[in-house]
């Protein structure tokens, strides 16, 4: 049997009802929504200059945003404001039709433009205003269209198609205070021409009682219109204008982005032909769609989380057009993101053009999010790895940057504890060691260095690594130990290199040349030592006081190689008395002269000591770190 025919009839909507359902959706915020006013602006002048076969440059394109606040007779009022205007006959063929692809174009069909089904900003002003309405003049005629408190919506009853002087017009749209102050700007001087010539046509959308403003400060909706996705370019390239009641005219002008140090170059992707999807690939591009891009940006300041700023740490969709079908704030990617707060610093756009192919119907009405599809999900995926591979760089150079901060700061610790070092040394060991030798005065004088010490011994032919040193030998070294980093510090024994210590190496490390010449390296590759920058960082207290311990170990050991050279039996009793000794009055001298050193929580600030800790310190003056000790 065949398949019986079926008798079409038309569908019966009740359009009221219709209209309710999909509003909901549409129920945004303010600044989505004026972005949608601003669209349909730029469109219009779209529109203008292909009906004449004219380019209308963006410096003509003029638009006012305007809020007036609640009067003793007047209601709170948004308006946006063009100079294009438009007929009777589009405002039926088009204003007043409901989701229809071509409702931007009016008609044009090879015409780009902004708006996409021709239903956000109506949207708007029938969903988030208890009324509203379009307010046109072209050709000497005036309409107003719009919607009243029921929602139901027309030409207001009298202002159908009503020829009017271009005065009267201005006075009944409630702009005539504008004009004036408006054509007074020079950049608008191609306006002023055009009303000159008795040119004028103008559009005024408004909504009154708008919902959830409230005692809101209009500028920051004026300051979020700036950086909303859907509106960015527009008020980047047009003459967007933003007025409080019958304020000076501000003109709109997008933040200017600074892109991060070492990352001032857009990143660009080409979005491969197929993407995997679980077990299946999906088609990104074919013969009727080429292949897209995706393009990032860094910013030198981490977007905020949350508030106005926020709206920038986005992914913008481009259309193959010229708006915006669609923006995710990179949060809501849904992939497997790392580095998270490096994403902080990112934005960038995306140009697929297989997203606009009418058969998948993936741009959505609001152009908030794609249409959640195994294509748009591929896609997503993709760009957060794309992302990913960004912020890795993102994060190996900061690593690198606070290397370089650790070594400055490091630098500056360690020159500040060897000048009080020496001037413990010089006082201490003068008193400790006082009349050990007939007619030594005390201290280590010049060319006296500690000789060789643990680790090292001379033998036959060059030097082995057993058993302990003599401290007999003449020394070349410094009159105090020189305490330098290694894996940083110039090696002064090799002009133009360093010591590079491992792990296993001790936390105090000298080399047999080292032992003549009184030099000690602290290992910053210990794992101790590690740690604490890891965990930490080099500004820490901790980490102060790990370098502290380590002069503590070298003068104790100081302590050892100058008993042995004035003669003293190095019994345990000895040694174990003279370390109480050395021990006390080093840490003594630690407690008055170092106290902002151990104590403070900051004691260096841009790679100096602070005036504070520096002020603190009895032991040196010095502020800036001398590498020349």
């Amino acid at each position: 049997m065949k398949n019986p025919k079926i008798n079409k009839i038309e569908a019966v909507i009740d359009a009221k009802s219709a209209l309710d359902m999909f509003g909901k959706s549409f129920r945004f915020d303010h600044v989505k929504g004026l972005a949608e006013w601003l669209k349909n602006s730029v469109d219009a002048y779209l529109r203008d200059g292909a009906a004449q076969k004219i380019h209308i440059p963006d410096s003509e394109q003029v638009i006012v945003v305007r809020f007036r606040s609640k009067t003793k007779t007047d209601p709170i009022r948004f308006e946006c404001i063009d100079f294009s205007g438009t007929t009777h006959k589009v405002i039926n063929d088009n204003f007043a039709r409901w989701f229809d692809r071509m409702a931007a174009k009016q008609g044009l069909k090879e015409l780009k433009t902004y708006g996409g089904h021709g239903n956000g900003g109506k949207f708007y002003m029938r969903q988030m205003f208890q009324t509203s309405r379009f307010i046109t003049y072209r050709n000497g005629h005036l309409n107003i269209f719009g919607f009243d408190e029921d929602k139901d919506y027309g030409f207001l009853n009298g202002f159908e198609d009503k020829k009017v002087k271009p005065e009267e017009a201005f006075k009944i749209a409630g702009i005539a205070d504008l004009i004036p102050q408006l054509l007074k700007l020079p950049e608008t001087d191609a306006l002023q021409e055009r009303f000159r010539l008795k040119d004028i046509r103008f559009t005024v959308i408004s909504g009154t009682k708008p919902e959830n403003v409230g005692m809101r400060k209009y500028n920051n909706l004026l300051y979020r219109l700036r950086v909303h996705p859907q509106a960015r370019n527009i008020v980047q390239t047009k003459l967007v204008y933003g007025v409080l009641d019958n304020g000076d005219l501000m003109r709109l002008e997008p933040e200017v982005i600074k892109p991060k140090f070492g990352f001032e170059d857009p990143v660009t992707f080409e979005i491969p032909e197929q993407l995997p999807y679980g077990k299946e690939y999906v088609a990104l591009a074919n013969e009727k769609f080429p292949k897209g891009g995706l393009t990032l940006f860094t910013s030198e300041e981490p977007f905020n989380r949350y508030g106005d700023r926020a709206a920038l740490n986005c992914i913008n969709f481009k259309s193959k057009d010229i708006g915006i079908i669609a923006s995710y704030k990179i949060s809501e990617l849904g992939g497997a993101l790392r580095n998270s707060e490096m994403t902080e610093f990112v934005y960038g756009e995306c140009e697929c053009p297989i997203l606009e192919d009418p058969d998948n119907d993936l741009v959505l009405n609001d152009r908030e999010h794609l249409a959640k599809t195994e294509l748009t999900d591929a896609l997503l995926w993709w760009i957060c790895e794309r992302i990913n591979d960004l912020t890795d760089k993102m994060v190996e150079r900061t690593k690198l940057e606070q290397q370089q901060i650790d070594l400055k700061n490091t630098s500056i610790f360690n020159d500040f504890l060897n000048r009080w070092k020496n001037g413990f040394m010089s006082q201490v060991y003068g008193e400790i060691f006082a009349g050990t030798n007939p007619g030594d005065a005390g201290g280590l004088r010049e060319g006296q260095g500690a000789g060789m010490g643990k680790g090292e011994t001379e033998g036959d032919g060059g030097s082995t690594t057993e058993g302990s040193g003599s401290g007999d030998q003449k020394s070349k070294g410094h009159k105090f130990p020189l305490v330098l980093l290694s894996n940083s510090d110039d090696d002064p024994l090799s002009p133009g290199n360093t010591v590079n210590c491992d792990a296993r190496h001790p936390l105090v490390y000298q080399r047999r040349a080292d032992y003549e010449h009184n030099v000690y390296w602290i290992n910053t590759q210990a794992p101790l030592a590690h740690k604490i920058r890891e965990d930490y960082g080099t500004e820490h207290v901790r980490w102060r006081e790990y370098m502290f311990q380590r002069y503590v170990d070298i003068i104790l050991k100081q302590t050892v190689h100058e008993m042995e050279k004035r003669g003293t039996q190095l019994t345990a009793d000895e040694i174990d008395n003279k370390f109480d000794e050395v021990s006390k009055r080093l840490h003594d001298s630690a407690t008055k002269e170092l106290e902002p050193f151990l104590f403070h929580e900051k004691f260096v600030s841009n790679g100096k000591i602070t005036a504070k800790a520096a002020a603190a310190s009895k032991s040196n003056e010095v502020i800036e770190p001398n590498n020349q000790l």
